[in-house]
């Protein structure tokens, strides 16, 4: 059975949408699906992209964020074979891929899931994923990544609550002076 779901959706600054969600063709594994519409012509999609993740198995996508004023990021979680990793990809305004990056946290073996639920761009065009990832304890953790416009992973931040138990992270932002919150 075919379907189509939307999971996300934002307007840039030209008043161009994006969609954001996941699709099946043929198979029971769904894929990432991105269409960028053109604000000066409602309802004219510009351009479609799917990402199947490596495994061809399931890829969940969850959010997006415009970055410079015409690119867009989305992130979610794609199955690798033995559990998801986080998979964020940044797109140019005209629909090429600039990167893809995946996000494997401590843990191994078929319990040792990353998904991530949010992404938030700053103003010098870095981009923020939180979400959770399973740590070594086998627990889930906050885990928030930083990368550079260019892709390059900055920083890695986890977070184990006091009692190490489950920590979910639905949710980033970052304001105007750059604080990641």
């Amino acid at each position: 059975t075919n379907y189509a779901q939307a999971s996300a959706i934002i307007v840039d600054g030209s008043g161009n949408v994006f969609v954001l969600g996941s699709s099946t063709i043929g198979t029971n594994a769904s894929d990432f699906v991105t269409i960028k519409y053109l604000g000066a012509s409602p309802g004219t999609p510009q351009w479609t992209n799917r990402f199947n993740g490596p495994a061809n198995k399931s890829d969940t996508p969850t959010a997006l964020a415009v970055v410079g004023g015409t690119n867009v990021i989305v992130t979610g979680y794609s199955y690798n074979g033995t559990n998801s990793d986080y998979a964020t990809i940044k797109y140019s305004g005209a629909g090429a891929a600039q990167w893809t990056n995946r996000y494997h946290g401590p843990a191994v073996g078929p319990y040792g899931s990353d998904n991530a639920y949010s992404v938030a761009t700053d103003s010098s065009g870095n981009t923020f994923v939180t979400g959770f990832s399973i740590g070594v304890s086998g627990a889930q953790d906050f885990a928030t990544l930083k990368y550079a416009t260019n892709g390059v992973a900055l920083w890695t931040n986890r977070y184990t609550g006091i009692v190490n138990s489950s920590d979910l992270a639905y949710a980033v932002v970052v304001d105007d002076s750059g604080n990641v919150f």
